[in-house]
């Protein structure tokens, strides 16, 4: 396995979810969130400063995406009759769409993703594997995402943010 890099970043996120039995969960509401990576070295050789990869390179873009376009944003399934409303009344409103409700199980799911398309971004695929993303939505409720096989790029008919290296993108669209 070699080594194990670990980081993460807190944010503060509203969502809600359509496909809820619980009416405080169907309802807009916001929470302190925490994502952390583990990439694992694919190697157990360290370059010349005694490292798999400096930290600053391997994370730059996972705390721009978190910091820019997660932190205080609504969290919501593209297809929720609430997100045409927010963008209606509200000058520049900070909505990431999904492609299905932001449950913390899809989040840690998309953010898998993304990290992958960050390593590829950096260069840093010769070096390193995601090995994990943890979620943690509030202090007792978390999930951690491992897939058995690679991440999704589509999900229920839509492709978008989450297949980009770019930390600021908030596109989807139906394929």
């Amino acid at each position: 396995m070699g080594f194990q890099l670990r980081f993460g970043y807190r944010f503060e996120a509203a969502h809600r979810l359509t496909h809820s039995c619980a009416a405080k969960c169907m309802t807009p509401h916001g929470h302190t969130w925490r994502a952390d990576v583990t990439l694992c070295s694919k190697t157990d050789d360290l370059d010349e400063a005694d490292m798999v990869v400096e930290f600053s390179r391997a994370k730059r873009l996972w705390k721009q995406l978190l910091d820019e376009t997660f932190d205080h944003s609504m969290l919501i399934h593209v297809d929720d009759p609430l997100l045409p409303l927010l963008r209606e009344t509200i000058d520049d409103v900070r909505v990431l769409p999904f492609p299905s409700d932001p449950t913390t199980e899809r989040i840690a799911q998309l953010l898998f993703r993304k990290m992958e398309a960050f390593i590829d971004a950096e260069d840093l695929g010769a070096l390193v594997d995601v090995a994990e993303v943890h979620v943690q939505e509030t202090p007792t409720n978390s999930v951690s995402y491992a897939p058995s096989s690679s991440a999704p790029s589509t999900v229920n008919g839509y492709t978008g943010w989450w297949t980009t290296a770019n930390p600021f993108d908030r596109d989807i669209e139906k394929v």
